[in-house]
């Protein structure tokens, strides 16, 4: 379970989309018909070196640009790797997200939860092993179209903020705050976003993390 926390939290922190559609809120800030997208993750200090690269993710979509399946990896001491897999219902909602191991077992299942009027409202996760619910994904919106997820379980609590646009602009985790500036292309997606460590009080100034998207549409 300990390296699946790892590639979940780098997913959710990565699960944004566009304020104004709430069936793409989890849709990894995807705008548009994309159809793949390549992220790769530096420390800001070894920007470029194959050998110094922290994280890799894969990412499909449709033609709508909805998720269909994405892959993560972590290098260094602990190689960690997940496979995603979504689900959707009959009127195109996200349902469900299976991470799977590299050898093919289910890690854990995710299930999207709506209120009546459509708005997202949480995201379980199950193991997949016996079902057992092991934490929640809870969202809270704020004025000018910001909203906030908080990942908890009985251990552990991570924040997000996000913008109207859809990304990821403050986190809160057990090592400390980091605040993200980004750069986009001419369709909103962003191809360059920019982590600085930023505890409560400071202003951020070195960045220690890079992440490059390159994305290819349909």
């Amino acid at each position: 379970m300990k390296k699946f926390i790892v590639l979940f939290i780098l997913a959710l922190a990565a699960v944004s989309a566009n304020a104004q559609s709430p069936h793409a809120l989890w849709n990894e800030g995807i705008h548009g018909p994309v159809r793949s997208i390549t992220e790769t993750e530096y420390p800001a200090d070894a920007v470029g070196k194959k050998k110094s690269v922290i994280s890799t993710a894969e990412i499909k979509c449709d033609r709508q640009g909805m998720l269909q399946r994405q892959v993560i990896q972590t290098q260094g001491a602990e190689r960690n790797y997940a496979r995603y897999t979504y689900r959707y219902d009959e009127d195109g909602w996200l349902t469900d997200r299976l991470i799977y191991y590299k050898n093919g077992k289910l890690n854990v299942r995710n299930e999207y939860l709506y209120d009546e009027s459509g708005n997202p409202l949480a995201l379980d996760t199950y193991e997949g092993t016996d079902g057992h619910l092991y934490g929640r994904c809870e969202i809270t919106f704020r004025n000018g179209g910001y909203y906030e997820k908080t990942y908890w379980n009985d251990d552990w609590e991570w924040t997000f903020v996000y913008n109207a646009q859809g990304d990821m602009v403050w986190e809160r985790d057990r090592e400390g705050s980091y605040i993200y500036k980004y750069k986009y292309d001419d369709r909103g997606n962003w191809t360059r976003r920019v982590r600085y460590p930023a505890d409560e009080g400071d202003r951020p100034e070195d960045p220690d993390r890079v992440t490059f998207r390159k994305i290819v549409y349909w």
